[in-house]
């Protein structure tokens, strides 16, 4: 079993990713807590995670009264061929690295549909200056902790250019391609995904119907500011460029 590492900002297609993964490559298991929450930083100074680690810190308290109440299910994850391969991975640092990034422009508009909708969601602020720190400070962790096993994926081409961006993930992570191209047919819900959740018995990542996020009026001239705050090297190392 291959672990691939899932890592991107909240609203970069990090579910989209994980599954296209799971789904176009033979053995592969994708990590999106096991090996570090996927929107926080990759750690590779450490042998060994904790519950500190895996999942968003909105959730950590749920996750140590799961651990303190349910010590038979918990033990029972942990036996998992998922888990155990992620704990393997993390103490060998053998795992690849698989960055989500897209078109600035349409992330920060993302980010402010999701923010007037659920006030308080998203772990960073919404004002240009806040955002484009956020993303800039990200991102540079991020390719600081990629390793020699990584890819960074526009999702956006990934949706458009399916086979080209199939090919790029199987040549860097050195995975082998599944016949064929399979994408997800609508907006993979969030918390789904994580695997966490699959091993406690889950249900399968539910799609739901939505567009592409359409800016709202007086949304573009924030995203020309957020824009303007970005650092153009940055954007050119993550393969953003025509975004620019």
């Amino acid at each position: 079993m291959e672990v691939i590492r899932i890592a991107g900002l909240m609203r970069s297609g990090t579910n989209l990713l994980a599954w296209v993964l799971r789904h176009n490559f033979a053995e592969v298991a994708t990590a999106s807590t096991l090996l570090g929450w996927k929107h926080g930083p990759i750690y590779r100074s450490l042998a060994e995670l904790d519950l500190e680690h895996f999942v968003d810190p909105r959730y950590r308290g749920e996750l140590r009264a799961f651990v303190r109440d349910r010590p038979a299910e918990w033990a029972r994850l942990r036996e998992s061929a998922l888990y155990r391969a992620a704990v393997r991975a993390q103490r060998e640092q053998s795992f690849g690295v698989a960055l989500a990034v897209r078109d600035p422009r349409r992330w920060f508009a993302s980010c402010l549909r999701v923010s007037r909708d659920n006030p308080g969601f998203l772990v960073h602020g919404m004002t240009p200056e806040a955002a484009a720190e956020f993303w800039q400070a990200s991102h540079e962790s991020w390719l600081q902790g990629m390793g020699e096993r990584s890819v960074i994926v526009d999702t956006d081409r990934l949706r458009q250019e399916p086979e080209s961006s199939l090919g790029r993930m199987a040549s860097a992570l050195r995975i082998d391609r599944l016949a064929g191209v399979r994408l997800p047919a609508g907006y993979l819900h969030p918390r789904a995904m994580d695997e966490l959740y699959e091993l406690l018995g889950a249900p399968e990542p539910a799609l739901m119907a939505r567009e592409i996020t359409t800016p709202a009026a007086g949304d573009h001239e924030q995203q020309a500011q957020f824009m303007a705050l970005l650092d153009r090297g940055m954007i050119e190392r993550l393969g953003l460029g025509r975004y620019a």
